[in-house]
């Protein structure tokens, strides 16, 4: 079982075989599926919004370990709801899985640190915006079992070391047969994080 990432942002480099699993990654047959239905892609930029800032609010939650900031106005209400939402309920699913897991098979009695929690929450909320559209996409083009387990390995790596995925994303930027848009679309909750420092590096400012 092969799976090449480049070929997904340039599937002209695809072979036969996994023509429709590169076009999935890349994201193709999830987009012409929304255009089918919603005519300008609606449904599928409303998602890429509302996922990249969840992906925004995961990451500066996570910098938030390591640099101080200062929220204000609506961005300190946004990060006190994750903080009382999502927060628990991450720590219960990793205190439910990976927790009990070690627990059961090595009698390890084990906390996950705040700072590993939030490193993972990242790497989930980036890995089931990237599983979407993979799955979707083999569904629509009928992968086969080989397709299947390879979408799901990549989406454990996006999750557990979405740094070097990121880093790799940026490597392709220098590639002049990459599609731009596409790449350029994985850094959408990094915008909107920088974004939202800089709005309330004003707020804090103006008040």
């Amino acid at each position: 079982m092969q799976l090449n990432i480049t070929r997904a942002i340039a599937p002209h480099r695809c072979g036969p075989v996994y023509e429709a699993f590169c076009h999935a990654i890349a994201g193709g047959n999830a987009m012409a599926s929304d255009e089918k239905q919603h005519g300008f892609s609606l449904g599928w930029f409303a998602y890429q919004q509302i996922a990249s800032i969840l992906g925004a609010c995961s990451l500066l939650i996570f910098c938030g370990h390591y640099i101080h900031i200062d929220w204000s106005g609506i961005f300190q209400a946004l990060i006190l709801a994750w903080n009382q939402t999502v927060v628990p309920v991450v720590r219960l699913v990793l205190d439910e899985t990976i927790v009990a897991f070690l627990k059961w098979a090595f009698h390890w009695s084990i906390v996950i640190p705040a700072a590993l929690r939030d490193y993972l929450t990242v790497g989930i909320v980036l890995g089931m915006a990237f599983g979407r559209v993979v799955f979707t996409a083999c569904n629509e083009s009928r992968c086969d079992k080989g397709d299947y387990a390879a979408a799901i390995i990549f989406t454990l790596i996006n999750i557990v070391l979405w740094p070097l995925v990121v880093a790799y994303y940026i490597k392709l930027l220098t590639e002049s047969d990459t599609r731009m848009s596409r790449v350029l679309s994985v850094f959408l909750p990094f915008l909107y994080a920088i974004a939202m420092v800089g709005a309330n590096y004003y707020l804090h400012h103006q008040t």
